[in-house]
């Protein structure tokens, strides 16, 4: 039977999903937004995602001028939104071109024929037609899930090897991938959902997490300090016992990030 139809059916059916149908269901995804002018619609997959533990629903909007504004201010991962849209000449290529994270789509539609014509359009990565059983949602998540797993596996492929000489990373910046040599780095900051990367000579806003960016960097010669900060060995110009001087600013240190043989790096 499927959800959609009745608030109230929304909930039972989530609760009586069995466990491995549940579990599907629970992968970490952050940063959906829903875009859909039919209410009903967009607060039944709402019902359905407030059920996930590790989901996080960042907006539901019924006009695209407001989801747009939305963009500009934060990025999102996935965007569910109506087939009319996504048809329209031109929308999905403009919500992609808001933000630097390529987000994937999932077309919400009313019948088949609605459905079938969305496979092609940029972006497009599954679609739903509404109202849908919940085994269908639990697919269509699954997907999202391994799509996501993909871009995460491509982001970390260049994970810095133990015992690898390699001089340069990649970054992602304005959709394309860069080559920055490690000696450019001074040091890279946490800055939302990007990474402020300082260089001598210039500055570079990537889209990853510190953690990541960090783990991509050979761990004898960049060292994360801070929550926020990871720097550069060789460009430290001093440090006391709470702080470094890196280009003339000063970051704040924190030796708990740091671990043994790297505490011995700044002694």
């Amino acid at each position: 039977m499927p959800f959609g139809e009745k608030g109230r059916y929304i909930c039972r059916k989530i609760v009586f999903l069995d466990a491995g149908l549940l579990a599907s269901l629970c992968r970490t995804m952050k940063n959906v937004l829903i875009l859909s002018s039919d209410t009903s619609r967009a607060d039944a997959l709402r019902g359905v995602f407030s059920q996930l533990p590790d989901f996080e629903l960042l907006g539901q909007y019924d006009t695209l001028r407001v989801l747009l504004e939305h963009l500009q201010r934060q990025a999102a991962e996935v965007i569910f939104l109506d087939s009319e849209v996504a048809l329209a000449p031109g929308v999905p290529l403009l919500l992609r071109a808001e933000e630097a994270t390529t987000p994937l789509l999932v077309v919400l539609a009313s019948d088949g024929a609605g459905a079938a014509q969305s496979y092609g359009v940029a972006g497009v990565v599954d679609y739903l037609v509404m109202p849908c059983p919940a085994e269908r949602l639990a697919f269509c998540v699954e997907r999202l899930r391994r799509h996501l797993a993909l871009c995460q596996a491509y982001e970390n492929r260049q994970r810095f090897p133990e015992g690898c000489a390699r001089d340069f990373v990649f970054v992602k910046v304005n959709k394309r991938y860069m080559r920055l040599p490690l000696e450019e780095i001074a040091y890279a900051e946490s800055v939302k959902d990007y990474v402020k990367i300082v260089c001598e000579k210039r500055s570079l806003l990537a889209y990853n997490t510190l953690s990541n960016f960090t783990a991509s960097l050979p761990p004898d010669r960049f060292l994360r300090i801070h929550r926020s900060y990871t720097v550069a060995v060789d460009k430290i110009d001093w440090m006391d016992g709470n702080s470094v001087e890196v280009l003339g600013t000063r970051l704040p240190l924190t030796r708990k990030y740091l671990s043994e043989e790297q505490q011995k790096i700044l002694r």
